[in-house]
């Protein structure tokens, strides 16, 4: 096999990542059948009032509204290796040493977790409308948890491994490995907060995720920033 054809393999996201995104759209299709004839019609997530009138939402739109969103999100992050190749080969000066696996990887752990996310998010939202005691304030914040758990372990990989025309550029490319491995940990370690949090204060698991994910990536480049400079 061409090493070309290697390259173009490394551009498709892993088939088990596609596969389990794929059998989470089955589920969450399946379970909108099964809870359809237990369903209300609508739900009203807004009353009337002021200069507005009431919010209703059709049971249609809940029992398809998950499925459909990681279907798109899954022919958008299966598109994305490829289309950011051949961006990066348009402002690079030389090939790209790892031809997209990392990224591909990384994007391959997203899917991942977003079909746990949004299958959880999927049975919240069903269980609304048939009435059955569902833990909505726990179990998503706990599959928000995984999500960032499973994008740490994968982090490392998501490290820009290009070359830059400019030697600044290439100096903070290089310097954005260790961050990206020390990112990697902690984000592992806000996910595994968020889980906690999420079980016993589901209040503040928003807090420890939205906050740990922006320290995170905002420390990445600043810390890769400094080392810039520096050298």
């Amino acid at each position: 096999m061409s090493k070309n054809t290697h390259s173009h393999d490394n551009l498709h996201l892993p088939t088990g990542a596609l596969t389990f995104a794929g059998l989470a759209i089955i589920f969450m299709v399946a379970w909108s059948l099964i809870q359809w004839p237990h369903m209300a019609a609508s739900i009203v997530t807004r009353e009337a009032g002021g200069n507005h009138g009431a919010s209703v939402v059709p049971r249609g739109v809940t029992a398809a509204a998950m499925p459909v969103v990681l279907l798109v999100l899954s022919v958008l992050l299966a598109a994305a290796p490829k289309l950011d190749t051949m961006l990066m080969g348009r402002i690079l000066s030389t090939p790209q040493q790892d031809s997209g696996r990392g990224r591909a990887r990384v994007l391959g752990a997203l899917l991942v977790g977003l079909g746990i996310l949004l299958g959880a998010s999927h049975v919240a939202l069903v269980s609304m409308y048939t009435g059955t005691p569902f833990p909505i304030d726990r179990i998503v914040p706990v599959a928000a948890g995984v999500v960032l758990t499973i994008l740490g372990i994968y982090l490392p990989l998501a490290r820009p491994s290009t070359t830059h025309r400019s030697e600044r550029m290439e100096t903070f490319r290089a310097a954005q490995g260790p961050a990206y491995r020390i990112g990697g940990f902690a984000l592992v370690l806000v996910g595994l907060g968020t889980i906690v949090t999420g079980l016993l204060l589901p209040w503040l698991s928003i807090f420890i995720a939205c906050g740990g994910v922006f320290i995170i990536f905002a420390s990445i480049a600043i810390v890769s920033l400094i080392r810039t400079l520096r050298g």
